[in-house]
């Protein structure tokens, strides 16, 4: 028996009630993580796969376990902080979004990547209230942490995550080719400056 319970998954639905189907993949999902495996729900669009998954992330939240939901986009990201709202969890979700949605300390305007990179062990330094330190720092150490595929292919968590949700995979898979191929081309560039400096 591992850490997951299908009764106390079900418990945790406040607002509707599951449907059968949805019960069984529950059972299921939860069967398969208590053996370690790993789990792929895969269902049409409308079927309800967040109202599957969430009463295993609030089981395993209640249960002191550290989870992170990964998604595409902002909206993704917003529905399903909401749908969370339908379940009982002893944890709020942390949503932390891309650097692009913080505002930078220094230049008062929205984060830049680049420049972010660059001053980030300045603002460190100078104890600046950087929104995005706050959301590095959350999603270190929240227990319950909602983000994109971005934040969690480049920024390494102070704590590791016990179970980690990829909400939509094909993104995800996108989003791995994608993060390769701009490493690649920074590589590149990196290596043409020195070069040519």
């Amino acid at each position: 028996m591992g850490p997951f319970s299908f009764e106390e998954a079900m418990a945790t639905y406040r607002k509707k009630k599951p449907r059968v189907y949805q019960e069984t993949c529950v059972r299921e999902a939860i069967e398969d993580l208590n053996r370690q495996r790993d789990v792929i729900i895969q269902l049409p669009t409308g079927t309800g796969k967040t109202y599957i998954y969430l009463p295993i992330v609030c089981s395993a939240l209640n249960a002191g376990l550290r989870v992170c939901i990964l998604c595409p986009t902002k909206d993704n990201q917003r529905q399903i902080e909401n749908c969370s709202m339908d379940f009982s969890c002893n944890a709020t979700p942390s949503t932390v979004y891309g650097i692009e949605e913080y505002d930078c300390a220094i230049t008062g305007e929205r984060a830049d990547y680049l420049i972010c990179l660059e001053e980030r062990e300045e603002c460190e330094k100078k104890g600046l209230q950087c929104e995005v330190l706050q959301a590095n720092k959350q999603y270190g150490e929240d227990i319950f942490v909602i983000t994109n595929f971005a934040k969690f292919l480049s920024v390494k968590p102070a704590n590791e995550f016990d179970l980690i949700v990829v909400d939509d995979s094909h993104g995800f898979e996108n989003s791995l080719e994608q993060r390769f191929q701009s490493s690649m081309r920074y590589g590149k560039a990196n290596s043409l400056y020195e070069e040519y400096k």
